[in-house]
């Protein structure tokens, strides 16, 4: 027999809930539990892609309209010296 994370991984590629179905019942076979558990993550993993959006986005986030040019406050952004997973960096001129 497979293993829980195993048949939870193949059935969270299944679209078709009638292949998924039939899918669960011939991995689980007789073991309600198995079942149950491999539902829940389905169903907890459905609700995370609703929560977080497709791969690569996240929801709710404007793109950047930022650049060498745009003037926040009193600084001039003079051009983009690195970017990593929290932010982008900037050299700027300071106007005062």
């Amino acid at each position: 027999m497979e293993s829980q994370d195993a048949i939870f991984l193949t059935a969270r590629d299944m679209a078709d809930p009638a292949e998924r179905a039939a899918y669960l019942t011939q991995a689980c076979g007789n073991d309600a539990d198995l079942r149950q558990r491999v539902e829940a993550m389905l169903r907890d993993a459905a609700g995370a892609d609703e929560f977080f959006g497709p791969e690569g986005t996240v929801v709710g986030a404007a793109s950047p309209t930022e650049g060498p040019g745009t003037v926040i406050g009193r600084f001039k952004l003079l051009e983009k010296i690195g970017e990593g997973g929290c932010g982008v960096v900037y050299m700027a001129l300071n106007k005062e």
